[in-house]
C-alpha cells in the first residue's frame, strides 16, 4: 500500500535508506528486536551445554546490516551473506566484515555446505513468484538437521490479496510449505498491527475503494519515501511499535495481523 516507494529499481537510494533506517526508524528497530530475541532464545536452548559455534547464512544480506548488528555475539563460526545487487556489495558495513557472495535465487552457489542458521529478511517477495518455490527448496537443503531458518516477509493485511500482487507472501502458504518440507514452526507472528490497520483504513477512506477495484489495495514492497523526511517515524507509531515488538519478541504471543510477517522454523533431525 505504498504508492510512492523506494524499491530495488533505485538500488543506491534503497540501500542508503535501508542502512540509515536500521538504527533510526521504529519499524526497523521493532523487527530487529523480535528477530534477535527469537534467535538468542534458540541459541541458549541449543548451545547451553555445548561449545559448538553456528554457521550463519544471511540471504539477501544487503550491506550486511544484520550481520554487523550481531557481529559481537560469541556464537558465530562462519558468517556468509548472499546479495544480488553490486551496489550493496560495494558498501558492506561493519569492522568485522563477513564473506559476501554475489548470488540471485534460485541459483545457490553451494549445495553441500550446511548452515546452523539461515535467515532471509524481506527477501522472498523479491523472488519472482514462479521461481519462489525452487529458491526456497535450495535454502531448505542447506539447513543442517536441527538447524534453524528465520524468514521475515511482507503480508497482505486485511484487504490485501495475494492474487493481485506477486510481492505479497501468504503466511499460510509459507507455513504449510515449511511443514511439508520437514520443518517445525517454533515461532511466528505478524508485526505492525496498529500502524498497518491505520494505513489500510486511511487509504481505503481516501480512495473510496470499491469491490471492483479492490486490487488497488495491494501491498507494494519498498521503503516509504517519508522515511527520508521523518527518519525515526511518528512518536505515537514508535511507542506502539515498541510495545508490539516486546510482545512478539517473547514468542508467547502471536500478533494476528500486520504488514510484516516473521516465522522461525527448526529442521527436523530425521528429515533428509
Amino acid at each position: 500500500m505504498i504508492d510512492n516507494a523506494v524499491t530495488l529499481a533505485e538500488p543506491d537510494s534503497y540501500f542508503e535508506m535501508l542502512e540509515r533506517s536500521a538504527t533510526d526508524h521504529w519499524w526497523s528497530n521493532g523487527v530487529e528486536w523480535i528477530e534477535r530475541r527469537w534467535i538468542q532464545n534458540e541459541l541458549k536452548r541449543q548451545l547451553r551445554n555445548s561449545s559448538m559455534k553456528w554457521n550463519w547464512l544471511d540471504v539477501g544480506c544487503g550491506t550486511g546490516l544484520r550481520m554487523s548488528q550481531w557481529a559481537d555475539w560469541q556464537c558465530w563460526d562462519n558468517r556468509v551473506g548472499l546479495e544480488p545487487e553490486p551496489s550493496a556489495m560495494k558498501c558492506v558495513i561493519g569492522d568485522d566484515k563477513p564473506m559476501i557472495v554475489r548470488c540471485e535465487l534460485p541459483g545457490l552457489p553451494f549445495k553441500t555446505v550446511l548452515f546452523d542458521l539461515v535467515t532471509g529478511f524481506d527477501v522472498i517477495q523479491h523472488i519472482p513468484k514462479p521461481l519462489r518455490e525452487k529458491a526456497l527448496m535450495e535454502l531448505f537443503q542447506v539447513v543442517r538437521p536441527g538447524g534453524v531458518l528465520l524468514f521475515r516477509t511482507n503480508a497482505p493485511g486485511v484487504w490485501g490479496d495475494t492474487d493481485c500482487d506477486d510481492s505479497i507472501v501468504s503466511s499460510i502458504e509459507l507455513n504449510g510449505f515449511l511443514i511439508r518440507n520437514g520443518f517445525k514452526i517454533i515461532r511466528r507472528s505478524h508485526y505492525n498491527l496498529v500502524g498497518g490497520l491505520a494505513e489500510e483504513v486511511l487509504v481505503r477512506y481516501k480512495n473510496c475503494v470499491s469491490r471492483q477495484n479492490k486490487g488497488k489495495m495491494a501491498f507494494k514492497t519498498g521503503l516509504p519515501r517519508q522515511w527520508q523526511i521523518r527518519p525515526k517515524g511518528h512518536l505515537l507509531a514508535r511507542l506502539v511499535g515498541w510495545m508490539e515488538s516486546r510482545i512478539a519478541g517473547t514468542g508467547l504471543v502471536k500478533i494476528p495481523f500486520g504488514h510484516s510477517y516473521l516465522v522461525m522454523a527448526r529442521k527436523e533431525v530425521d528429515h533428509e
